[in-house]
């Protein structure tokens, strides 16, 4: 497993923050966000899901710093709502820079799929094994902007035999030639391993 998910060569210096589970089998493709390519754009994201987070926190810094300071009747009151509002912003914007911007990483294997979220430290996984996989059920939906057409978004859902949800993810098209990380990459190869599963499954 040497490719992205868009059939593109792994930087050497991407990071899979993630190991692919053995339920999945061979390793066909694999991609992650946290890589070179996406630092640039992942700065700017956090600086602006830090700044609006903390400019929501820094207005209930000042409240809570007017609660504390007893109102107008302190003369230190300003000083306090200075304080709290510094406070709730410094702790919203890396927050917000933190935790709220996830990274991703995938796994498209012969058996299966793997995809995890990171949020800061935490990292959450979806596990898709085709052998638990009762259906496959696909959504494309077409963007419009001034009656032109964009681009398509791309919508998978696997569902298990047991009729719950295994793993649903959707991937907008527009932009994604340029990002072998979009998640439309990711589902495409999906798709094309579950129908390979299929097809060797009928004819076993």
């Amino acid at each position: 497993m040497r490719k992205n998910h868009d059939g593109t060569p792994i930087d050497p210096q991407d990071v899979f923050f993630a190991e692919p589970p053995p339920e999945i089998g061979e390793v066909s493709s694999a991609s992650t966000t946290l890589a070179p390519r996406t630092r640039k754009s992942m700065i700017v994201l956090q600086s602006i899901q830090g700044t609006a987070v903390g400019i929501g926190l820094a207005i209930f810094g000042a409240l809570f710093g007017m609660i504390a300071a007893g109102g107008d009747r302190n003369p230190n009151w300003k000083i306090w709502i200075a304080f709290g509002a510094l406070l709730g912003f410094a702790g919203g914007a890396y927050l917000g820079a933190k935790f709220l911007v996830p990274h991703f990483c995938s796994y498209v294997g012969t058996d299966g799929l793997a995809f995890f979220a990171r949020y800061g430290t935490i990292v959450r996984r979806k596990l898709v094994p085709f052998v638990a996989t009762g259906d496959l059920r696909i959504k494309i939906t077409r963007m419009h902007l001034a009656g032109k057409h964009i681009g398509d978004v791309l919508e998978l859902q696997f569902v298990g035999k047991g009729g719950g949800t295994l793993l649903k993810l959707r991937g907008p098209t527009a932009g994604a030639e340029k990002n072998p990380g979009a998640h439309v990459h990711f589902l495409r190869a999906a798709q094309l391993a579950w129908q390979a599963h299929q097809a060797k499954r009928v004819a076993a």
